[in-house]
């Protein structure tokens, strides 16, 4: 199923592409050089630009394991992404993510890594509205790790997820120096787990793994340009979930080892916020 949306997707993008590359120019500026028509301010000049831009701000974590819900975990988060358009159409966009908490009773470190390639349409070419559309394809890598102590209890929730990615992102321009972004993206993840919990009488230790895990994610994003500089505020949820787990229940009690296969399903909610200052290049 995964290879068959991946090649559809492959498939729409090129017919696509080579659509848009036989029509003719002028249906994108049909005027003159000295003209001042809307038509030629809103088709910039095929070029190559760079943005790269760091941004602070609050995360937060909201975890479920089978009938066990974790309290909210809220963090700060710094964020780094680089994102390259070639030939006013090829999309590259690399970006990352930290994010700690420092609570004395619940602490979680996370942090995520996502790298994406697509072609940027630019409908504003044929329908004379500020908007453009891109089909992506990606591969992102997330880790979340989280220890809670109350009393004589310590746990810990360690977690992974892997895998590639297909989505799509829309961009309006509601002016030159103003613009906003909208992806969405749906993941299919490698999942690993190591979960334990600990008092003072006995040690309860879990191993989950599955190949059957998902994620859905959002962003939402404004800038406003400054010249060369750029500011900006990022919204980002992402959903992960998985089903089927194979959870091996580990006790020691006085020397005794017994194990016990049982079911149970993860999911993890984050969301963040996120101030951002950038450069052009």
């Amino acid at each position: 199923m995964k290879i068959k949306l991946i090649f559809l997707l492959a498939c729409i993008v090129s017919v696509t592409q080579a659509y848009a590359v036989n029509m003719d120019d002028s249906q994108c500026c049909p005027c003159k050089p000295d003209s001042v028509s809307h038509c030629c301010e809103i088709c910039p000049p095929i070029d190559a630009k760079l943005w790269l831009d760091n941004g602070v701000g609050w995360r937060l974590d909201q975890f479920k394991f089978g009938k066990m819900k974790w309290k909210s975990q809220n963090m700060g988060l710094i964020e780094l992404d680089f994102f390259l358009l070639v030939d006013n159409h090829y999309l590259v966009n690399v970006s990352g993510d930290y994010a700690r908490s420092f609570l004395s009773t619940r602490k979680g470190e996370v942090n995520d890594i996502s790298g994406s390639l697509g072609y940027l349409f630019n409908l504003q070419c044929y329908c004379h509205y500020p908007i453009s559309f891109s089909p992506l394809l990606g591969y992102s890598s997330h880790h979340q790790r989280y220890k809670a102590q109350q009393h004589h209890f310590k746990n810990t929730y360690d977690l992974t997820w892997n895998g590639p990615w297909v989505g799509f992102a829309i961009l309006y321009d509601f002016s030159k120096d103003i613009h906003t972004y909208f992806d969405y993206q749906f993941h299919w993840n490698k999942f690993h787990s190591k979960i334990g919990e600990k008092n003072d009488l006995e040690h309860l230790s879990f191993h989950t793994n599955s190949n059957d895990a998902y994620c859905n994610q959002v962003t939402l994003a404004a800038r406003k340009k400054i010249g060369n500089w750029f500011l900006g505020l990022r919204f980002e949820y992402k959903g992960f979930w998985t089903e089927k787990n194979h959870r091996k229940h580990r006790v020691n009690d006085e020397g005794i080892d017994s194990l016990i296969r049982r079911h149970s399903n993860i999911h993890v909610n984050t969301y963040y916020l996120a101030s951002q200052i950038g450069y052009e290049f």
